[in-house]
């Protein structure tokens, strides 16, 4: 046991002083992430993104889905209109 007066150094031998940025930068991150409005912030910010690529995701395939239509109903559109002069002659 380290033997501690009223004002404890000992635990800068336990935990010395972090050199290191990368773990600096984490212990950041972890911080925002306990603060209650950056955490808030950063889980909106997720949801967002979240939310857009599944937008995204759905509009490609909307996309396909109307130009799949679009051409079915050209050909639909050609073939009553063959019916139409063919029928008419």
């Amino acid at each position: 046991m380290i033997p501690c007066s009223r004002k404890c150094n000992a635990f800068d031998y336990i935990d010395p002083e972090i050199y290191n940025q990368w773990y600096r930068t984490q212990l950041f991150e972890l911080f925002l992430h306990l603060n209650p409005t950056e955490r808030d912030e950063y889980t909106e910010q997720l949801r967002v993104q979240e939310r857009f690529d599944l937008l995204e995701t759905e509009y490609h395939v909307y996309q396909a889905e109307m130009e799949t239509r679009l051409n079915d109903a050209e050909a639909s559109a050609r073939i009553l209109l063959f019916k139409i002069v063919y029928a008419s002659r």
